[in-house]
């Protein structure tokens, strides 16, 4: 069994810095397991009802999303979970129940903090009547593709402190962790920035 903190880092890896502590809360209140799953064609992610491990209940999420459509993806499967809790096999997986409980879990993360304009404006449309894939609804997965799937680098939080890395065209020093963020320096002015953990960076092995 993962540890408290092996879930925050799940959430620091996966999702965007302003919905980490959201993300994770939910973890805490409802209890179930989240696996990382490798991609898969079919679906982004899943939830079952493990009646057999003694009621537990499992989420499953793609890691190779990126982080928007990891968060859409996560919500979903979350309220799946609570509308399974609250009326068992008594309701359709997807029926007007769930489109509410998803609509619900998603407002909190409904700003610009989180989410680029372009995929806000996409996912405030389908939280109008979401479907049961979000693949399904071209506007969002055209603005999830377009503002989250650069995977041209590496993840900020996979480099090692003392890096040399360089974003938006300036080079910096990755430092200590605090939480969500990193702090780097840069070192032709000195200063120093508060960088989140899961900035897609490009590694300098030689500066």
């Amino acid at each position: 069994m993962k540890s408290q903190t092996s879930y925050l880092q799940i959430f620091v890896r996966h999702v965007p810095a302003g919905a980490v502590s959201y993300c994770y809360n939910l973890w805490l209140e409802h209890n179930f397991l989240l696996k990382i799953s490798e991609h898969r064609r079919t679906k982004l992610g899943d939830y079952r009802f493990l009646a057999k491990n003694g009621g537990t209940h499992q989420i499953s999420v793609n890691g190779t999303l990126n982080p928007y459509a990891f968060l859409i993806t996560y919500l979903h499967e979350v309220a799946h979970l609570v509308t399974f809790s609250g009326y068992k096999r008594q309701v359709k997986p997807h029926g007007s129940q769930w489109k509410k409980m998803f609509r619900e879990l998603t407002l909190p993360v409904l700003n610009e903090e989180v989410f680029p304009r372009t995929i806000l404006d996409a996912l405030q449309r389908y939280l109008a009547n979401p479907k049961a894939s979000s693949c399904s609804d071209l506007q969002l997965m055209s603005a999830l593709q377009t503002a989250g799937d650069d995977q041209s680098g590496k993840l900020l939080l996979d480099l090692t402190e003392g890096a040399s890395f360089k974003l938006n065209g300036r080079i910096f020093i990755k430092g200590q962790i605090r939480r969500t963020r990193v702090v780097c320096e840069e070192p032709s002015t000195r200063k120093r920035y508060l960088v989140p953990v899961q900035a897609v960076v490009e590694e300098l092995l030689n500066c």
